[in-house]
């Protein structure tokens, strides 16, 4: 049938034509035709590795960073489950003397005299009586106190400032450092009270609950306390009592500014 030769004859003349254009290329101008197939092969082979390896990287960068969150987090509730035992701690009986003495807790409870704490030799097996002493009201510093109530002051202010003129840590007593301040009241306001008290006193380093006491400045016998948590170093919260302590006739919020 000549219509089948003649398409048989086209494609073999097709065939042809790019076998001998291949062939001079390589000869004529140095082309090579299967070279330049195997170099875009390779090129998208490395481009392949490198889409692979960059989504590597990515994967690996969220792993990173999950990770960090989730000890992020694993912290965070370590440090909640240490606040929570220690606030059912105090709740507890300690099974010493709180006012002379610290229950050293861990394995080996011990009742250790209170004139040890922060001394800086470590007593109790857990450390604890040198785990805490940092001053918290250093000299220098000054607080913010905005009353809650107050029952019994004799200028019912809305605000003191409270400046710390000198924090002494005594060698012999290390544990009970020496405090003096000045006492401001209702500061910046345009009818306040112009008198500013100075305050003598000390800081009780109970690990875990700081005190603050200052002596009476004034005949009424009021004298001035703060406590702090054990979580919060920028703030504590105030009581005006009676010499005794047990009259508590005003409360406070005293915060560092």
């Amino acid at each position: 049938d000549i219509s089948v030769r003649q398409g048989v004859t086209m494609k073999e003349i097709l065939v042809l034509l790019c076998l001998v254009s291949g062939s001079l290329g390589r000869h004529l101008y140095g082309w090579n035709v299967e070279d330049k197939c195997d170099a875009g092969k390779e090129q998208n082979r490395i481009a392949g590795q490198k889409a692979r390896l960059e989504d590597l990287q990515n994967s690996l960068a969220g792993f990173k960073e999950d990770l960090q969150s989730r000890i992020t987090k694993g912290k965070a509730y370590e440090e909640d489950l240490n606040k929570l035992r220690r606030r059912l701690s105090k709740l507890e009986p300690s099974g010493c003397d709180d006012a002379t003495q610290l229950q050293c807790g861990g394995k080996k409870p011990l009742c250790l005299s209170r004139l040890l704490v922060c001394d800086g030799s470590v007593d109790c097996d857990s450390g604890l009586d040198e785990k805490d002493c940092d001053a918290l009201t250093p000299s220098g510093s000054v607080w913010i106190g905005t009353f809650v109530y107050d029952k019994c002051t004799q200028r019912r202010p809305e605000k003191i400032r409270l400046s710390i003129e000198n924090y002494k840590v005594i060698d012999y007593l290390r544990s009970f450092p020496e405090v003096t301040a000045s006492l401001e009241f209702d500061p910046g306001m345009v009818d306040r009270d112009d008198t500013i008290l100075s305050l003598t006193g000390h800081m009780d380093l109970m690990p875990g609950d700081h005190v603050l006491r200052f002596a009476p400045p004034e005949s009424d016998g009021l004298a001035f306390i703060c406590t702090f948590d054990g979580e919060h170093d920028d703030y504590c919260l105030g009581k005006i009592v009676r010499e005794d302590e047990t009259d508590v006739c005003a409360e406070f919020v005293l915060q560092r500014s």
